[in-house]
């Protein structure tokens, strides 16, 4: 029997992926953790769900991991998401909602509660002694901070959205520099791309530097270079790897290539 390769993220690792801008589309491709399950000879568990937020993603792989079958799981692999989103279970039979907006708190506890929810899940999986691999698919605070997009549901409602955003109120650059001293005292294990956070400050966008972290997202569907000042935003995209430039979330080849990247990063531990 094939051991099972158990993931959980957002939107961008979601087996049920639908467009909001294109909700006829047929999204049906392999998403990265089936790609990825065959590349390993593994069966695929997906629990991702879009939408999906840090405590979603934790708890559904603590309720996966507890329920018995920890014997039949060969690796665990979270997707982090954003700080700012909430999660939240309804009803008997818990069906989870969420929120890409929070109304309680501010970043830095958001940014706490996600530190501790990694940490967490590297305990939970060290206790029943299974291997685990984290990464940041999306920034973790960075979106809050440039002021927070609208939804792709929330633009096609209304298309006089698009390019908005809510605007930040507190101090960019010493909320900044505070979030990271939380990271950098935040010590996590099989993070990939840790410390999630790239440096110079002016170019926080770009995988330009050694000495940095990177999301998923960054590290893939983004030019590893350093854009010219100014350069539109959609030039630096690629945009081969993308639905397109408004659904932003990986196409099949997308999808293919953050597999093939996870897979070479797997293997490349076992080295």
């Amino acid at each position: 029997m094939k051991k099972v390769l158990l993931v959980s993220g957002c939107s961008f690792t979601d087996s049920n992926y639908i467009s909001s801008y294109y909700p006829d589309m047929d999204c049906s491709w392999p998403k990265w953790p089936e790609v990825l399950a065959e590349k390993l000879d593994m069966e695929c568990i997906n629990l991702a769900r879009n939408g999906g937020g840090n405590e979603y993603i934790y708890s559904s792989l603590f309720d996966e991991i507890t329920n018995g079958f920890t014997d039949r799981i060969g690796l665990v692999i979270a997707g982090w998401s954003q700080c700012q989103r909430v999660d939240y279970q309804l009803e008997s039979h818990g069906r989870w909602h969420g929120s890409r907006y929070n109304d309680n708190g501010d970043i830095f506890g958001w940014v706490r509660k996600s530190l501790r929810l990694f940490k967490q899940l590297e305990i939970l999986c060290e206790n029943y002694n299974l291997p685990l691999l984290q990464f940041q698919m999306i920034n973790l605070f960075m979106d809050t901070l440039d002021g927070l997009k609208y939804s792709d549901a929330e633009i096609v409602r209304n298309p006089d959205l698009a390019g908005k955003r809510h605007p930040y109120d507190g101090d960019y650059d010493e909320d900044r520099r505070k979030i990271i001293k939380l990271i950098d005292d935040c010590n996590v294990k099989n993070f990939v791309g840790w410390p999630i956070y790239t440096r110079p400050e002016s170019a926080h966008l770009w995988v330009d530097d050694k000495d940095v972290g990177f999301t998923v997202e960054q590290k893939i569907l983004r030019h590893p270079k350093t854009p010219k000042k100014y350069e539109p935003f959609i030039k630096r995209l690629y945009l081969e790897r993308l639905i397109d430039e408004n659904d932003r979330h990986p196409n099949k080849l997308g999808h293919e290539k953050i597999a093939e990247f996870l897979y070479d990063t797997i293997k490349s531990k076992k080295n």
